[in-house]
């Protein structure tokens, strides 16, 4: 068979014809039947939690003051109490008054301690409401208030009491025994407890 001046197999020219058929059927069905239509993929349905933040660790405030006041006269005893904390961060951090008789210690707040910081604070000395001159910021003088009124031999405690908060609000507090004893002429401090405020 001649076609178009070239000789052309019969068989070779429906082989052809028959894989151009075949093509065009199967392309005419990808058409009407796409897989994506017809079977969605299963890993695009299925919801993946999220992954768990790591729950901040709630904070853990307290106060450090241990000194010894043998030999010191009270001008040079050490003033300053640190507040510290080894739990997340601690907001609006505040020692409470701490009275005994006509004498109270006042404290200014701290905005916010962080983990493993020391923050240092000084108590203002008020004594029948007012400040008390130049041992305005010495603590050991309501100590040793306390101690007159005992047999001066045996340690003697007053309670001081922080209260703070944490990211979320939720307020925390810690109690403290603040130590004198008058025999070894040093002060020392305890902690009693620290958690909730509600606590």
């Amino acid at each position: 068979m001649t076609y178009l001046g070239i000789e052309v197999n019969e068989t070779a020219l429906l082989i052809l014809l028959a894989i151009i058929a075949v093509s065009l059927i199967f392309m005419g069905w990808k058409l009407v039947n796409p897989a994506a239509r017809s079977t969605p993929q299963k890993s695009e349905n299925i919801e993946r939690p999220l992954a768990a933040q790591p729950a901040m660790a709630r904070p853990e405030v307290v106060i450090h003051y241990e000194i010894d006041i043998r030999d010191e006269p009270p001008l040079a005893r050490e003033k300053r109490m640190k507040l510290r904390n080894s739990g997340g961060p601690a907001f609006k951090v505040q020692i409470q008054d701490i009275a005994y008789k006509n004498f109270v210690a006042k404290f200014p707040p701290v905005s916010e301690v962080i983990q493993g910081e020391n923050k240092s604070v000084q108590a203002e000395i008020y004594h029948n409401n007012q400040s008390a001159g130049l041992l305005r910021h010495d603590f050991v003088r309501i100590l040793e208030e306390k101690v007159q009124d005992t047999d001066g031999k045996s340690p003697i405690c007053l309670e001081a009491r922080v209260l703070y908060e944490d990211a979320q609000g939720k307020k925390f507090c810690s109690l403290h025994d603040i130590e004198y004893g008058p025999g070894a002429k040093k002060v020392k401090t305890s902690l009693k407890r620290n958690g909730h405020a509600s606590e």
